[in-house]
């Protein structure tokens, strides 16, 4: 098991599915709203692509799957390379300020 996933769920332990990569999906969504963090899209391994689908398809068996990945709480969860060094990896909305000329 990953120490960062190990640390987000003894922090923020609000579901357990059973499914460690559902888990780590809506845990890493609840961890990083608490911070202010809007995550745009979350890159699995294929093994934990493999198991967010199983759990997914398990809640609704006509879910629909497209070539970019899934949509789920407004984030897209996607398959990552096969070169991953992480099981998940993250990426955030980048946030604009406008400043007044």
């Amino acid at each position: 098991m990953d120490y960062q996933y190990q640390k987000m769920m003894s922090k923020y332990n609000q579901c357990k599915t059973g499914n460690i990569a559902m888990d780590m999906v809506t845990e890493a969504l609840a961890f990083y709203k608490s911070k202010g963090k809007k995550i745009k899209i979350i890159s699995l391994s294929s093994n934990y692509w493999r198991l967010f689908l199983i759990f997914m398809r398990k809640q609704k068996p006509d879910l629909f799957i497209d070539d970019d990945g899934l949509q789920f709480n407004n984030v897209l969860i996607r398959k990552g390379h096969r070169f991953m060094a992480q099981n998940i990896e993250f990426e955030f909305e980048k946030k604009i300020i406008l400043a007044d000329a």
